[in-house]
């Protein structure tokens, strides 16, 4: 998903992170690559959606069952973005 994202279409990308978080809804390091990416291209709100979604603020297919260490990591990398 990463190399799609960096030498293809965005939205192949996201559909791809889409589908990897919602296999594997706790592992937050996809979540992380996922928002470090949107970032960089400049789509900080998609970004900030992300988080929000996670966060349970959104209910749809994203939400996600976190543990309180996977929260408080999830709030400190929302805060530096």
């Amino acid at each position: 998903a990463q190399l799609v994202f960096e030498y293809n279409s965005a939205e192949k990308a996201r559909t791809l992170f889409d589908g990897l978080l919602q296999k594997n809804p706790k592992r937050l390091d996809i979540l992380f690559v996922y928002v470090d990416k949107e970032v960089k291209y400049g789509e900080a709100e998609t970004a900030r959606s992300l988080f929000e979604k996670v966060a349970g603020k959104e209910i749809d297919s994203l939400q996600m069952k976190l543990s309180d260490k996977q929260m408080k990591s999830l709030f400190k990398k929302r805060d530096r973005k």
